[in-house]
């Protein structure tokens, strides 16, 4: 960088011994220039009003283009209805608002301040819009099992989403917004350092104009290499912790009752699916991909419809231990857990993350963990719920068997703890030999249930039992042709 403004000025100096410096000044007399303004008060008082209009036109600009941007990327009429306006302010030349706000409000401050945020304004809405419409929508179905406040979803989630195309916006206006300011002052301002160069350019000091442009460069610069120090991390509130939580929540195991179970979506997914789930059973569903086990799961988590049939729901809270993790990567583990539950006690907190051993992890981030780390922290985010049953949906897929194996042994010893209901979904024979007190499997298109197969409780049985259990449903799952070999 260094060597490039050297060749720079040694271009700019060697082409200056051509000309007359009116018309351009050599490198030097331009920074004796600078720096004989950067002496004078005035100089100072300049740029501050220069500076002061683009926070106004900056934080104006936030404070509508914000809100609208928000809403348009939630709501797609209003992205409608206002699109074309943004696309109104976007389309105009600049000079063409400075004509129009000098005939609203003459020469003055308030000029060069609009004319800052007419420039960012659409860029500001139409980042904001696109940032909202980025959310992962599964984070927000993450949110809606677990009952999470709507401020709180809009700002550990949206907003999360949004950071990144905030700060792409500012990296996008902070040399616009100035030179739009610097514009609006050199034509319609009556002070600021707009108004200075337009008043050097006309008494034809041109190493000062120079001298202002090159310090308008320089400012411009170390804006931009101040937005790039930016850093966002969200963090929860601290908050007194309740001492008593099991009390508080009364944990009642649930039951279930499912009755002629429909879903469609263009075709019909589920025919006629009935069963019972007892109180503190872990049942699995169980069939080929695409038979719709996940489409049940997400039925009785309220995140879509049933079509038909019925369903009696006996519990309050239910926790959903999702296919896919559904961190948020932008808070650390401990406030991953504890969004679920702010309330939760500190002593129940430690000591459910110590028995899935990752309490050492809480200050640590997504993406800094291990696949078998965050299935521990998916797990942990639904026990700290406190809830009366527990979807799991392919709960440890992707993970080697020995981290398996060891997951789930801190999984049953937490469920004898607080005796939750469990409905888990999986293709692995192994999961559900060591977890499942019952079965059922789906079988065709569309997918109809076997009767349901009932074992000892997954906690009473032994490793001999648990062989068993194992070869019966991996017979089951591979068919009759398996059975020929």
């Amino acid at each position: 960088m260094i060597f490039g403004i050297g060749i720079f000025i040694l271009i700019w100096y060697i082409a200056s011994l051509f000309y007359n410096p009116i018309i351009l000044p050599d490198p030097f007399l331009t920074l004796h220039t600078l720096f004989n303004l950067m002496m004078n008060q005035s100089f100072w008082i300049q740029f501050f009003d220069t500076l002061l209009k683009s926070l106004l036109g900056f934080t104006l600009s936030i404070l509508i283009g914000v809100p609208i941007g928000f809403a348009s990327g939630i709501n797609k009429k209003f992205k409608s209805f206002i699109r074309p306006i943004i696309m109104l302010f976007q389309g105009a030349p600049i000079v063409s608002y400075i004509a129009i706000i000098m005939l609203w409000f003459g020469i003055g401050f308030y000029t060069p301040m609009f004319v800052a945020f007419i420039v960012i304004f659409p860029t500001i809405v139409l980042n904001v819009s696109q940032g909202i419409e980025s959310t992962d929508k599964k984070l927000l179905e993450m949110a809606k099992v677990y009952n999470i406040k709507k401020s709180d979803t809009i700002k550990f989630i949206y907003l999360g989403s949004v950071f990144p195309f905030i700060i792409s916006t500012l990296k996008i206006v902070s040399g616009t917004l100035w030179k739009a300011t610097v514009v609006g002052e050199f034509l319609g301002g009556s002070r600021g350092l707009g108004y200075a160069l337009s008043i050097s350019k006309i008494s034809l000091n041109t190493d000062e104009v120079f001298a202002y442009t090159l310090f308008l460069i320089i400012v411009g610069i170390i804006f931009e290499r101040l937005i790039l120090k930016i850093n966002f991390k969200l963090k929860l509130p601290e908050k007194k912790c309740i001492e008593k939580t099991r009390e508080i929540y009364k944990i009642t195991p649930a039951s279930i009752k499912i009755q002629n179970l429909k879903k469609s979506f263009n075709t019909e997914i589920i025919s006629n699916f009935s069963t019972l789930i007892d109180q503190s059973e872990t049942f699995a569903i169980i069939g080929d991909s695409g038979s719709g086990k996940t489409t049940i799961l997400n039925i009785l988590s309220n995140l879509i419809p049933k079509t038909s049939g019925t369903i009696e729901k006996n519990f309050k809270r239910l926790a959903y231990i999702f296919q896919e993790d559904r961190l948020i990567p932008w808070m650390n583990v401990e406030d991953n857990i504890k969004i679920v539950n702010q309330n939760i006690s500190k002593e129940v907190f430690v000591e459910t993350l110590k028995t899935l051993k990752i309490y050492d992890k809480i200050k640590s981030f997504p993406h800094e963990l291990s696949g078998g780390m965050k299935k521990r922290v998916n797990i942990a985010r639904a026990l700290i719920y406190f809830p009366d049953i527990i979807l799991m949906d392919e709960p440890f897929s992707s993970l080697d068997i020995k981290i398996k194996h060891e997951i789930i042994l801190d999984f049953l010893k937490l469920k004898e703890k607080y005796k939750f209901s469990i409905i888990i979904v999986s293709h692995d024979p192994y999961e559900l030999s060591m977890l499942a007190d019952s079965t059922v499997f789906l079988y065709g298109t569309p997918s109809i249930s076997s009767e349901k197969t009932t074992y000892k409780k997954a906690i009473n049985r032994n490793k001999k039992e648990n062989e068993l259990i194992y070869l019966e449903i991996k017979n089951k799952i591979l068919g009759e042709e398996y059975e020929k070999y």
